[in-house]
């Protein structure tokens, strides 16, 4: 059995995101396996209490061991990554092996708006150097929808970009080919044109050499509600198999909650009940209560539940209709 390897940053707003992704991480490992987690962060990050709160919590977990590094620092020491649309700790993981040079073998980064409901022994196992890959995620966008990219020299062959959401990095490939140096140098060049900073960068300069992962892993957690409108016999939805969508609509490994809709204020989506009691279980709630709930909203919040209960219905049915046509 592999030790997990988990890498996570977070800048001073990311106390709750980060603490119950961390508890979602270990509430769903194997406990047989050590697992070290790599926390980093900014200045606020520790003011706020979030250092200690994350002790707290593994501390919890005898298997489980985790160690901090501030990148304040590190960070002003890259101008050109600032200003971008997204805040500068967005990068800390494409500088892992510079701040954890001790790292070898698989490091998996999971983003702060992530639950993890698997264990991720898969990816801790998965051999990326057998053929050829640095790292590994899932599937984002078509190469038409992202031109800027094309014309900043992502190769054809990468095929589809992916988000970074999620990701499996082999740690001696990376340094050993000084990734970090490339992506940083295509940024230098590229950053008035790309869109998605650091995720533009490991799309141009990998490309081809990222191993699409399966989209359970970064299960983006709205699509259930828009399962009525996918043809589930097509071949292709977005940029995934049409099968492997439904699939993961029922059964994701890795919660993504992608935009602005996050799960530690009261919204409808999937899984918020599920996120909401690790909050609870974490000392997160006042009074029992999310910001911004009501009890207006909790009623709509009902049906809204109901409402995904017979979208799974829906879908499960669709594969099960697969199956049997071999579609």
């Amino acid at each position: 059995m592999n030790i997990g390897q988990v890498f996570f940053n977070s800048d001073y707003k990311g106390k709750i995101p980060v603490s119950v992704a961390i508890y979602s991480l270990l509430e769903s490992s194997d406990p047989a396996r050590p697992l070290h987690i790599h926390l980093v962060h900014d200045d606020g990050f520790d003011r706020d209490g979030g250092c200690a709160k994350v002790r707290e919590i593994v501390a919890r977990y005898p298997f489980a061991t985790v160690v901090f590094a501030n990148v304040t620092t590190l960070l002003q020491k890259h101008p050109e990554l600032l200003g971008a649309k997204w805040p500068p700790i967005t990068w800390a993981w494409a500088f892992c092996t510079d701040i954890f040079p001790e790292l070898t073998g698989n490091l998996v980064f999971i983003d702060w708006d992530m639950y993890i409901l698997k264990d991720l022994e898969e990816m801790y196992s998965l051999d990326l150097a057998k053929d050829g890959f640095i790292t590994a995620a899932v599937n984002e966008s078509r190469r038409e929808h992202r031109p800027y990219l094309v014309a900043a020299g992502w190769p054809e062959a990468a095929g589809y970009s992916v988000n970074t959401g999620f990701q499996v990095i082999d740690t001696d490939a990376y340094r050993r080919e000084n990734i970090e140096a490339r992506i940083l140098d295509w940024y230098a060049k590229y950053r008035k044109t790309a869109v998605c900073v650091e995720q533009d960068a490991i799309n141009a300069v990998c490309g081809e050499r990222i191993k699409r992962l399966h989209v359970k892993y970064n299960y983006t957690v709205g699509w259930l509600e828009r399962a009525v409108k996918v043809n589930p016999f097509r071949k292709e939805w977005r940029v995934f198999p049409t099968r492997d969508v439904f699939e993961a609509m029922l059964d994701p490994t890795v919660v993504h909650f992608i935009g602005q809709k996050k799960p530690w204020r009261f919204n409808y989506r999937p899984y918020r009940n599920t996120y909401r009691a690790a909050m609870r279980e974490l000392g997160f709630l006042e009074n029992g209560k999310l910001p911004n709930q009501t009890f207006a909203k909790e009623c709509l919040g009902r049906l809204a539940d109901a409402y995904h209960v017979l979208l799974r219905l829906y879908v499960r049915l669709v594969l099960i209709t697969k199956s049997r046509t071999g579609g």
